[in-house]
């Protein structure tokens, strides 16, 4: 069902801070920046992979909560699948709990949809989400 990942979603504390380290350690050059309802994000791609930092810029969203407790460190990847309405058929006749059933756009410029899994479903993992093109 999985082909390939689509995406990592990495939360940071400070965005400039990480992107310095990354570019000098490995000569990441970043594709892309915005800030998206309370979170600021900036995106580059490892093969074909698309990794993200993100860094909440609003102290009242989920995501500073999050790392407040938890620290820096993965957030979750999305997996792509060749149907998402199909997957999703297939997870919830596994018996398989997700956050939402419709999908939901990705940003912007991604032309993707996601369900989420809700995260006891993961055994601790990252969350994953399912990404279809839409």
């Amino acid at each position: 069902m999985l082909k390939r990942i689509h995406h990592i979603d990495y939360i940071v504390r400070d965005i400039d801070k990480t992107l310095a380290h990354y570019n000098k350690a490995f000569g990441v050059q970043v594709e892309g920046r915005r800030q998206l309802s309370g979170v600021e994000i900036a995106y580059f791609h490892i093969g074909e992979t698309l990794f993200a930092l993100l860094a909440p810029t609003d102290p009242d969203h989920w995501m500073q909560k999050r790392l407040d407790e938890k620290g820096e460190g993965f957030l979750h990847m999305g997996c792509e699948v060749d149907d998402l309405a199909e997957a999703v058929q297939t997870m919830k006749a596994n018996n398989v709990r997700l956050m939402n059933e419709q999908p939901r756009r990705g940003l912007e410029d991604w032309n993707i949809w996601l369900i989420d899994l809700k995260e006891e479903e993961t055994k601790g993992s990252p969350t994953i989400q399912l990404v279809g093109r839409g």
